[in-house]
């Protein structure tokens, strides 16, 4: 018969499983316990890579460079300080660490090591009857010592179990960061965004109010109606209430900063009035054009990956728990006796094996094995619905990037003959030859066409913002 071998991830090395030795008790038992004997996975079952498509569909960038950590921050100082205390200060992230370190401490554990356990007791005992009997001291040093041979790869697999955790925590801390980093900077994006709307809607309101005050004159001169004078006169209360809005944006988003860099809200401030209204100029990314190579070092893919194989390992040792487990015990003890005046002390010791048969249990141990090949089956989906994800989010990200600079071209467009055709209505108005419903009509599409430029112009950063974090943003294992 040959030696069955444990079905291994992709990428790792088979796991052989060791028959016990050959005297003949062992094979008498491992006769008897075959009936019990539980078989690795069907072929078919073994973990393979997710399925990747062989090019992206969407047209990639023709220019820039590999996506790395500070890629964030080269374009905005302001911006690269904020990023800096969020990493140093973020509980969130401080929680992701924490969680990363215990792995990584039970990672290093031995399951089947030797285990060396000692022991010291004294005692001392007066018997009530015989009366007057002397005081009995005993005192006892004994070393326990046991190993467990690992016959069916049990132990091994547990841990390759515990490292493929580990593993996967370390680029789960990446993926919490990268997130953490991006969500933030999209808050500086909103903020910066919002405070050039903040400026279209101060000049607004001032173009308004100017309007108004135009049209109160040429009332009293008679050359307006009252309803058109109230028109315009009402225009400029609410740009005044769309300023004050705007406003009350900004104060939230500052907010929002406030928590997430856990500064001072004055000390923010202050750092946030430089540049104030001045989107970042990120350079632009390379994405390379085979998928699997962008996404090869994408944390949460790269985390899903290893805890398919850590649920694999572990679908594994819960199989090989099925078999018999043999284990090497020791013991040198010392006992010492004190007895009136009497003393004596004796030594002893044992050494011997130890096989533990899994005869009637229940079925405990076939449904633990069950349950963790389901387990291994949910972990490797979840792997294969990452990397379909990232996929999607690496064309959708394509997408936007390379229609930003047409959408933004028609918006210049459209903006240059909105503001002209203001310019020739408001000429026109004041010579009498426009009235102030068409004044107020065409000021309102010109400054709808404004506010559309600077969304578009966000929207542009916030497409290379989403394909750096799609393909990874370049982060390694802390």
């Amino acid at each position: 018969m040959r030696t069955p071998t444990l079905i291994t991830p992709a990428g790792h090395p088979p796991v052989t499983r060791h028959r016990p030795p050959r005297p003949l008790a062992a094979v008498a038992l491992a006769v008897l316990m075959s009936a019990c004997a539980v078989q690795a996975p069907p072929l078919g079952e073994r973990p393979t890579p997710a399925t990747l498509p062989a090019a992206w569909q969407a047209p990639a960038p023709e220019a820039g460079r590999t996506p790395v950590p500070d890629w964030l921050m080269s374009a905005d100082p302001v911006l690269g300080g904020l990023l800096e205390a969020v990493q140093a200060r973020s509980p969130g992230l401080q929680q992701a660490v924490a969680r990363r370190d215990e792995v990584r401490a039970l990672a290093g554990l031995s399951p089947g090591g030797p285990r060396v356990q000692g022991l010291a007791q004294v005692q001392r005992t007066r018997s009530v009857q015989p009366a007057g009997s002397p005081a009995l001291t005993q005192a006892l040093a004994q070393v326990d010592a046991s190993w467990e041979v690992d016959l069916f790869a049990r132990v091994r697999q547990q841990s390759q179990a515990l490292a493929q955790r580990a593993d996967g925590a370390q680029w789960e801390l990446a993926a919490a960061r990268l997130s953490l980093l991006v969500e933030v900077t999209q808050l500086y994006l909103a903020l910066r965004s919002g405070e050039q709307l903040q400026a279209l809607s101060i000049e607004e309101e001032q173009i308004t109010e100017r309007l108004a005050a135009q049209a109160a004159q040429r009332q009293r001169a008679g050359f307006e109606t009252p309803a058109q004078q109230a028109l315009l006169a009402g225009a400029a209360a609410e740009a005044r209430q769309r300023r004050l809005a705007q406003q009350l944006e900004l104060d939230v988003m500052v907010k929002g900063l406030v928590a997430a860099t856990g500064l001072d809200e004055g000390a923010l401030r202050q750092r946030l009035a430089t540049g104030q209204g001045r989107l970042p100029a990120w350079p632009a990314l390379a994405v390379p054009a085979v998928p699997a190579d962008a996404l090869q070092q994408r944390p949460d893919l790269v985390a899903a990956r290893a805890q398919a194989a850590a649920a694999w390992y572990e679908s594994g040792a819960a199989q090989a728990a099925r078999y018999p487990q043999l284990q090497l015990l020791g013991s040198v003890s010392v006992l010492g006796v004190k007895l009136g005046g009497e003393r004596d002390e004796s030594r002893g010791w044992s050494f011997g094996p130890s096989l533990s048969v899994p005869l009637l249990d229940g079925g405990a141990r076939r449904a633990d094995a069950e349950a963790a090949l389901a387990r291994w089956r949910q972990a490797e989906a979840a792997w294969r619905l990452a990397a379909t994800q990232a996929v999607r989010e690496v064309e959708e990200a394509l997408l936007r990037v390379a229609a930003q600079s047409a959408r933004l071209e028609a918006a210049q467009a459209s903006l240059a003959s909105y503001d002209k055709a203001l310019k020739g209505t408001e000429q026109r108005w004041r010579h009498g030859l426009a009235s102030a419903s068409e004044l107020d009509e065409q000021r309102r599409l010109t400054l709808a066409a404004r506010s559309q430029l600077l969304q578009l112009q966000r929207e542009g950063l916030g497409a290379w913002l989403s394909l750096y974090k799609a393909v990874g943003g370049g982060f390694t294992p802390a």
